[in-house]
């Protein structure tokens, strides 16, 4: 899903989401928004990458102007400028399977000493360092089951999803909605399952959904 709608359609639906907007929408960096000129600490990233690829973190304003120079003109409204949101990165699974939506766990993931975001390296075990899943428990999970239960049918989703956040103060800020996420064991998909299904049980009942998906419609 195209990071830069989503965004502005949870706004709209009364979500917390980063604030922040398309590079092609930024002139001079003394003229941006409120929000990007008080952040100490800013986020460039692609708005139609997976797998956290291209994702700049930047350390204030002055090394943004530097890095948008950088990108190409034609190219800029491919790019977001965003906040930096402080918390652990978090993920929750749902799909649908005739008229049942099913839910699982909000999983958080601690991340290791000197990593400052969840990047594709570690969601895809690349390297030596690993970032460590937990499962969320109490009021704040029961709040982000509840909204991926209205995001799935307010969106309009099909299949197996993931909704991604940054878990800021216990309040989830919303990042994207991940239409088709990895599945194999180990996965972001399958750790906000597991509690509830064997992996095996988990393809399964994920491609029942997709193909349940695929005959009412497009997914989103």
């Amino acid at each position: 899903m195209n990071k830069e709608i989503f965004v502005s359609l949870l706004r709209g639906l009364g979500y917390p989401v980063p604030h922040g907007c398309l590079v092609s929408a930024l002139g001079d960096f003394r003229s941006w928004p409120r929000e990007l000129q008080h952040s100490r600490v800013l986020v460039l990233k692609p708005i139609d990458e997976g797998n956290s690829l291209s994702i700049e973190m930047l350390d204030g304003q002055a090394a943004a102007a530097e890095a948008i120079a950088r990108i190409e003109p034609p190219d800029r409204s491919r790019f977001r400028l965003e906040e930096f949101v402080d918390g652990p990165f978090g993920t929750i699974g749902i799909f649908q399977v005739g008229l049942e939506l099913v839910t699982g766990d909000a999983v958080l993931f601690d991340l290791p000493d000197g990593c400052r975001f969840y990047d594709h390296r570690l969601k895809r075990k690349l390297g030596d360092e690993r970032a460590t899943p937990r499962t969320l428990h109490g009021r704040a999970a029961e709040r982000i089951r509840d909204d991926a239960l209205k995001l799935y049918r307010q969106l309009n989703c099909k299949g197996l999803v993931r909704f991604d956040f940054i878990f800021n103060d216990d309040i989830p800020v919303y990042l994207e909605a991940n239409t088709i996420p990895g599945l194999y064991p180990g996965s972001n998909a399958a750790l906000s399952f597991q509690s509830q299904f064997p992996f095996e049980d988990l393809l399964i009942l994920s491609t029942a959904a997709q193909i349940t998906g695929h005959l009412k419609g497009d997914q989103c």
